[in-house]
């Protein structure tokens, strides 16, 4: 969980390099939690590496159990991203759970 927050931490800051590095760190200890991954997704989406977000974003799909509203947002955010749509306060809206 620390890896998360000092993710959240370095990218509120705009240092993108060790947020991503805190994130990847984050998924080492816990590579099907779904928080993290949907995180780490949403992170490359926004900083315009859209294939990867969709490979992230892929893997929380394989997960089981996810809860229905969480699957619809990730769905609407593939979507979103196969078709060329940057991260804006559309993306935004889906984040937010």
């Amino acid at each position: 969980m620390v890896w998360y927050e000092l993710a959240d931490i370095f990218e509120s800051q705009g240092d993108l390099l060790h947020a991503e590095h805190a994130y990847r760190e984050a998924l080492k200890y816990q590579p099907k939690y779904d928080v993290f991954l949907i995180a780490f997704g949403f992170f490359l989406w926004r900083i315009k590496r859209d294939q990867e977000a969709v490979e992230v974003l892929l893997r929380v799909q394989e997960l089981r159990n996810l809860e229905p509203g969480l699957a619809e947002r990730i769905q609407k955010a593939l979507i979103a991203i196969s078709e060329g749509q940057a991260y804006d306060e559309r993306a935004e809206e889906i984040w937010k759970w």
